[in-house]
């Protein structure tokens, strides 16, 4: 069983407390020096907003073309129909 009293061997500084699970404060100093690098690079990660931008001219890109095929499939049918209806009302000429 392992006494808060006695060193562990591997490095004098870290001591265990097996009932109260007590850390050294070596071993807390580490712990608080890699969450604080963690909310750091998590904090960089939400303020970038390169990735922001390029996503919404993508999705502006996709609009546009869509409204396009839309308009050019609805222009190209009623473009055909009125077409027709003045080839329709032609006549040839008398010669």
């Amino acid at each position: 069983m392992l006494n808060a009293d006695v060193p562990c061997q591997l490095h004098p500084c870290v001591r265990y407390e097996v009932a109260g699970k007590k850390r050294d404060h070596f071993l807390n100093y580490l712990w608080s020096l890699k969450m604080k690098f963690l909310a750091k690079k998590v904090q960089a990660f939400f303020a970038d907003e390169q990735g922001v931008t390029a996503v919404e001219y993508g999705l502006m890109a996709a609009l546009i073309a869509g409204v396009i095929v839309v308009a050019v499939a609805l222009v190209g049918t009623n473009l055909t129909a009125i077409f027709n209806f003045i080839a329709g009302k032609l006549t040839t000429p008398a010669t």
